[in-house]
């Protein structure tokens, strides 16, 4: 499993997570996990677009993760913004998807 991991301070201004950047095209099998710092005194906000105050999906408090799993790609943006001032969040980015080293192991004789 791979697994990639990065931390952005955030402002008031949105930020583009850049985690799906290098994802490419047909990215199956992708968990991302969305962690606010416990030291963090302003809540996360993320979407999946420019974020206003008004238009936005989700609200992480300090200390709290969210986990999302599926199929990603590269054209997945995500952009996240502390609510007032300023916050912290991590982002794993695991690879769930078996690669070409894995292969399929028959449990029944041949």
């Amino acid at each position: 499993m791979t697994v990639r991991h990065k931390t952005y301070n955030l402002t008031s201004t949105p930020t583009f997570l850049d985690i799906c950047v290098d994802a490419g095209k047909d990215r199956r099998g992708m968990t991302i996990v969305f962690n606010t710092d416990k030291l963090s005194n302003d809540t996360t906000m993320i979407g999946d677009s420019t974020v206003t105050a008004t238009d936005f999906g989700l609200h992480l408090d300090a200390d709290v993760s969210f986990v999302m799993a599926g199929n990603f790609t590269q054209d997945d943006k995500f952009y996240a913004r502390a609510k007032t001032t300023s916050a912290v969040l991590h982002v794993d980015r695991k690879s769930t998807r078996l690669n070409s080293s894995h292969t399929d192991i028959s449990r029944m004789p041949s």
